[in-house]
C-alpha cells in the first residue's frame, strides 16, 4: 500500500516522494486540493474509465493553476476506488456528491469529433504566470512560467463493451530558470465489458514523470528529476443483489533517473522497483445511495537494483479498511474509509512501519451554487531520501466552489500536511489559492489564480535530507481550447 507521488503527465507544477504502486487508494494527484489529477481510470469501480474522459471538467477547468505544493505521484483516492465517486466530472445538479467543479454544464461542454461509434475528444491548455520559488528555496529565485498542456482521448462505447485510449504531453518553461524545464507525456488504454449484472475492466498506462523540488519529501533536489512509471491493472466486480465482491490485481514498474545534489548526481537506480498489489473489495448498498464496503490490500515490492553497502529495501505491505458513504437528502454525503496498515521489510535493518490510517471526506451543497469540500486523511508513506524507510503522513483539505454565474465558477481551498519521519523529525507543508473560471463558450475556457506556499522543515539535519524551509507564491492566467 504505498504512493509514488510525481510530477503527473498532465501536470503542473511540483515533487514526488517515492513509494510503491501508482494506485494505491489515497489519491492520485488531487486537483482540488492544489495537487494534480492524473487522468486515468480507476481500478475500483467499473464506469470510472467513462468518467474518466468525459472529465476535462474537473482537471482542467482548473488548469494549471491548481499547482499549490505536491503535484506527486499518488494513488486514485481509495474514497473513489472503493466507494461510489464524487468527482469524476458529469452528473447534474441535483446528484449527490458532485460540486460546483465537477458537476456537467451542458451549455458549455465541449461535445467531441464523432467518427461512427468513436469520440474523440482534443484539448490544449496553454498557460503563463509567474512563480516567486519553483526550486524551493529558503532564498527564492522567481521566473515567468509557460505551460503547454495537449490531451487527446478515444472512447468507443459498443452494447456491452467499452474501450478508452488517450494520450497526453504537458511542456513546462522557466524562463530565468532553465534547468528547471521538463516535459512529460504519458499515454493510457482501458476497456470494459459487462457479463450480465458483472463487470471486468482492465488498464495499462506508461508515463514519464518528473519529481520537483518544492514539495514535501524532496531528498533536497535542486532541479527536476525523471521518471517512468508503468502501471496494469484488473478487476472484475460480481454483483449479487445490494451486495458485489470485487477482485482485482495491480502491477507497477518504476523507473528513476540520476538526482543533480549540491553540484553532483546521486544515482535513484536503488528506488527501482515492480511493486504487485492483489486487493478485494466486498461492498453492500443497506439503503438508497448508501453503502459499506471492506478493503483488503497486500502489496509486494522487489526492489531491481541492489547497492554495496544497502540492505535489501523489499517489503510486503497489508492494509484492512472498512468504511461506509452515507448520502443525507443530498445536502452532506460523506465518505469514510478506517483501518490498519502495516509493513514489512526483508531486513532485519528496517523497522516494521504500522499504524491507524484512514481518509473521510464531506461535501456539503448548502445551495445550488456553493459545495464545501472536507478532507482528513493519515497514511504511511516511503521516503525518496534513502537513509530513512518511510514516514507518516496527516493531512486536512478544504475546498469552496462557487457558481458567480452559469458561466464562471468561483473557488477558494487550503490545505495543511504533515510528514513525520523515523530519522528526521517532521516537514510540513500549507497552501492556500483562489482562483476561477470564465467558460467562454463550449470549445473555450480562461481561468487565473493565485497560490501561496509555505513549507517548514523542523531541523537544520532535516533540512539536509529533505530540503530547506521556504515559501512560494504563485500567479497564473490560462486559455483552453476543446472540441
Amino acid at each position: 500500500m504505498v504512493t509514488q507521488r510525481v510530477k503527473g503527465s498532465t501536470g503542473t507544477i511540483n515533487n514526488a516522494l517515492v513509494d510503491g504502486p501508482a494506485t494505491h487508494f489515497w489519491g492520485e494527484i488531487r486537483v482540488l486540493f492544489g495537487k494534480r489529477i492524473r487522468r486515468r481510470s480507476d481500478p475500483g469501480r467499473p464506469g470510472q474509465a467513462r468518467a474518466w474522459l468525459g472529465a476535462g471538467a474537473a482537471a482542467a477547468v482548473l488548469g494549471f493553476h491548481i499547482v499549490a505544493a505536491r503535484a506527486q505521484v499518488e494513488e486514485a483516492p481509495i474514497l473513489d476506488q472503493y466507494l461510489p465517486p464524487t468527482s469524476a466530472g458529469g452528473g447534474s445538479d441535483f446528484q449527490p456528491g458532485i460540486t460546483v467543479a465537477t458537476r456537467t454544464h451542458p451549455l458549455y461542454e465541449a461535445p467531441g469529433v464523432q467518427f461512427g461509434t468513436i469520440n474523440l475528444r482534443p484539448e490544449l491548455n496553454q498557460s503563463v504566470g509567474f512563480d516567486s520559488n519553483p526550486i524551493g528555496l529558503a532564498s527564492p529565485k522567481g521566473s515567468p512560467v509557460i505551460e503547454t498542456q495537449g490531451q487527446v482521448a478515444a472512447s468507443m462505447d459498443l452494447p456491452l463493451t467499452s474501450f478508452r485510449l488517450s494520450a497526453n504531453v504537458d511542456n513546462v518553461i522557466y524562463t530565468n530558470l532553465p534547468n528547471q524545464n521538463y516535459t512529460n507525456w504519458g499515454i493510457t488504454a482501458g476497456a470494459e465489458h459487462q457479463f450480465g449484472l458483472n463487470d471486468l475492466w482492465a488498464n495499462y498506462s506508461h508515463e514519464q514523470l518528473t519529481i520537483l523540488p518544492n514539495g514535501l519529501n524532496t531528498a533536497n533536489i535542486t532541479q527536476p528529476v525523471g521518471m517512468a512509471l508503468d502501471d496494469g491493472q484488473i478487476a472484475y466486480r460480481i454483483q449479487f443483489g445490494a451486495g458485489s465482491i470485487t477482485p482485482g490485481l495491480q502491477v507497477d514498474r518504476f523507473n528513476f533517473q540520476n538526482v543533480p545534489i549540491a553540484g553532483t548526481t546521486l544515482s535513484q537506480a536503488i528506488n527501482n522497483r515492480v511493486v504487485v498489489t492483489p486487493n478485494v473489495a466486498v461492498g453492500y448498498e443497506f439503503a438508497t445511495r448508501r453503502t459499506a464496503v471492506l478493503v483488503i490490500r497486500d502489496s509486494s515490492a522487489s526492489y531491481t537494483v541492489s547497492a554495496p553497502g544497502v540492505a535489501n529495501r523489499d517489503y510486503n505491505d497489508l492494509a484492512i479498511l472498512g468504511g461506509v458513504d452515507y448520502d443525507t437528502d443530498a445536502v452532506i454525503r460523506f465518505r469514510t474509509l478506517i483501518g490498519y496498515e502495516r509493513r514489512t521489510f526483508s531486513s532485519n535493518q528496517f523497522q516494521t512501519i504500522q499504524a491507524p490510517i484512514f481518509e473521510a471526506t464531506a461535501i456539503w451543497t448548502p445551495t445550488g451554487l456553493t459545495t464545501v469540500t472536507g478532507t482528513i486523511a493519515r497514511r504511511i508513506e516511503a521516503a525518496l531520501e534513502n537513509s530513512t524507510t518511510g514516514y507518516t503522513e496527516n493531512y486536512a483539505q478544504l475546498r469552496v466552489d462557487h457558481e458567480f454565474l452559469p458561466n464562471v465558477l468561483l473557488y477558494a481551498a487550503g490545505g495543511y500536511y504533515l510528514d513525520q519521519y523515523q530519522d528526521f523529525g517532521n516537514q510540513s507543508l500549507a497552501s492556500v489559492g483562489v482562483g476561477g473560471n470564465w467558460l467562454l463558450n463550449r470549445n473555450m475556457q480562461l481561468g487565473a489564480s493565485y497560490t501561496f506556499v509555505a513549507r517548514t522543515t523542523g531541523s537544520t539535519a532535516s533540512e539536509t535530507a529533505l530540503g530547506p524551509s521556504f515559501v512560494d507564491h504563485r500567479f497564473v492566467v490560462n486559455l483552453k481550447l476543446r472540441l
